[in-house]
């Protein structure tokens, strides 16, 4: 899933906003594509071709009710959204890549545009901010199966375990293969022969 202005640097399956759609520079192109597009139910009249599904958000952190709030609980970033939104949809192991948290004037977002010092600094504040939020909700996170990774090296992000890119997609690969694999004659046809308890040993530290 890309967030925001990461759509004009690659072809994500999902994306997802909180603001304007339109408000992203992103080229005619991509509204045009098949990329399942999420954005906030009051902006959804604005995207002017299909393949959108909006959500409705609140502002505030009711943290408490982050899994079962029926609007989603912003939290001061998009981030807190897409996971929300990715845990509805099934994932249990989310992997972030280009999650800084950290706001250089000169190269502010993903795609190549600049903003002033005065943004950066407010920026870089609010970060401050959604780094205590996200460590105060990992413990719910883990409770309810998901484990979220971090895969940028120099990302100030520290609220969740780092794993190199390379081995993310090394473990993405490897649940591909265990839920493709064949499935013995002797075992139920639900439960790939290694599949489910492989993967959560891979990426489980604390899996016997």
């Amino acid at each position: 899933m890309g967030v925001n202005n990461t759509a004009a640097r690659f072809h994500p399956d999902y994306w997802l906003c909180i603001d304007n759609p339109m408000s992203h520079g992103l080229p005619g192109l991509f509204w045009q594509s098949d990329t399942t597009k999420f954005v906030p139910a009051s902006c959804d009249h604005l995207v002017p071709h299909g393949s959108v599904i909006p959500y409705h958000h609140r502002r505030g952190w009711d943290w408490a009710r982050y899994f079962t709030s029926p609007h989603i609980v912003w939290g001061a970033s998009v981030m807190f959204i897409a996971v929300r939104l990715l845990y509805e949809m099934g994932a249990r192991r989310i992997f972030l890549l280009g999650c800084d948290l950290h706001m250089d004037p000169k190269n502010a977002y993903a795609a190549q545009r600049t903003c002033t010092e005065a943004h950066a600094r407010m920026n870089n504040h609010s970060y401050k901010l959604i780094q205590a939020r996200f460590k105060q909700i990992r413990p719910m996170l883990e409770a309810h199966g998901l484990r979220i990774f971090n895969c940028n090296p120099a990302s100030r992000l520290t609220a969740f375990a780092r794993m190199p890119y390379t081995e993310a997609v090394a473990h993405a690969e490897a649940e591909r293969d265990a839920l493709l694999e064949p499935y013995p004659t002797d075992r139920s046809p639900c439960t790939p022969s290694g599949g489910t308890e492989r993967r959560h040993h891979d990426l489980d530290p604390a899996a016997p």
